[in-house]
């Protein structure tokens, strides 16, 4: 970590405890946003970087407005996150969310709090998170932001299997614009209705959908979301039977990734499922490399589900080379990985469920007392027509 200028720092406090006058806090403002935005490109980019303009934003802290307050507790937690220290993120939100009433500020916190609380697997209060993220939507003007909460709101309900409830949010995303005929909020729609579609076995109908998918995303440059589509359908392909089709497909989807270190969880999904179409195929030599690599990476993202599923596919794939004792501990591996995802779902279907009951109870309490206002002025109208 970058470590600051003791000297500098006590300067800086003892200038903001002078007072200047009405030009200078104006400068001060101006160089807060400077570093907001130096912090936002930093975690973008070069996350570890932006300790040292964080470290310089807290001494500016007592001259902040709503907005760079919001958006310096936003960077901080989004810091932490990256950093491991996701129960530390998770603290420094709920220790200012509760100040933080502006709705775009509040909906980023809420979206930052509810991925921090699945990441640690307290899925309860990542769901009561989302629900009050979602409940603020309506007073949010701002795409980006209704994206962002949205998009939070589908992972979470995925990893939950509740894809009816996800493609409900899906479908909503995709309306955000109206009826325009490319836009933005349309290509994110469509992405996730998808991967919900896929998720939950609905494969034809969301081929379909794949060519509309890209021609938008490509009109509003969103490639990215593009391929993220191919690769999905390529997997659907090897799922599927189509082995040959789906190892063409997916080997000219991951050129484009080949220079990246870390590369994202569906690039991995492919890496996988190309390896299982070589061993299906025979092709031991190149299923054991594409598994290899699709295992390495899986380490490295530490997703259990990808780490439960590289693994069975090395077992099978050392199995089939003769090389039993590899296979077995692979194989090991694999079934302790299976537990873990197990007791994971089954912790994440309670929390559903308990946070799905508690919200139809508040629902029917609310109604409950609309009827009771009402009632009284029924009452009283029929009265008066008696």
């Amino acid at each position: 970590m970058i470590i600051l200028d003791a000297v500098k720092n006590v300067l800086l406090m003892l200038l903001f405890a002078a007072g200047f006058s009405s030009s200078t806090a104006a400068q001060e403002k101006l160089k807060v946003d400077e570093l907001l935005d130096l912090t936002s490109q930093y975690l973008n980019t070069t996350p570890k970087k932006a300790a040292a303009s964080l470290a310089q934003l807290k001494l500016s802290e007592s001259i902040f407005t709503k907005d760079q307050e919001g958006r310096y507790y936003f960077y901080n937690a989004l810091f932490l996150s990256f950093s491991g220290k996701h129960k530390e993120s998770v603290t420094s939100i709920e220790s200012v969310i509760g100040k933080i009433l502006e709705p775009k500020s509040r909906i980023r916190l809420l979206y930052q709090l509810s991925n921090e609380y699945t990441i640690i697997g307290d899925y309860e209060n990542a769901l009561v998170a989302m629900n009050q993220s979602v409940l603020l939507l309506p007073k949010i003007v701002d795409l980006g932001s209704k994206i962002t909460t949205l998009q939070a709101s589908i992972n979470l309900l995925n990893s939950l299997h509740a894809y009816d409830e996800a493609m409900v949010y899906a479908n909503r995303m995709y309306s955000l614009e109206g009826d325009g005929e490319s836009t933005l909020s349309k290509c994110y729609g469509l992405a996730n209705r998808i991967e919900t579609g896929f998720l939950s076995g609905e494969r034809q109908q969301t081929q379909s959908l794949i060519a509309e998918t890209v021609r938008i995303c490509d009109a509003n440059h969103r490639q990215v979301i593009s391929v993220m589509a191919k690769i999905l359908a390529a997997v659907d392909l090897i799922d599927t039977g189509s082995s040959d089709l789906g190892i063409d497909a997916g080997l000219s989807l991951l050129l484009e990734f080949v220079k990246i270190s870390d590369p994202p969880d569906y690039v991995i999904q492919l890496e996988e499922a190309i390896a299982r179409a070589y061993l299906n195929n025979g092709e031991l030599k190149q299923a054991e490399h594409y598994g290899w690599l699709a295992y390495q990476h899986a380490q490295a993202s530490k997703v259990l589900k990808m780490l439960e599923k590289t693994s069975e596919t090395m077992a099978k794939i050392k199995r089939a080379q003769g090389d039993m004792a590899s296979a077995l501990d692979y194989y090991d591996i694999n079934l302790a990985l299976k537990k873990k995802v197990l007791d994971d779902q089954l912790h994440k279907n309670l929390a559903y469920q308990r946070v799905k009951f508690d919200t139809q109870d508040k629902a029917n309490q609310l109604t409950l007392l609309e009827q009771k206002k009402q009632d009284p002025q029924h009452r009283e109208t029929a009265g008066a027509k008696n």
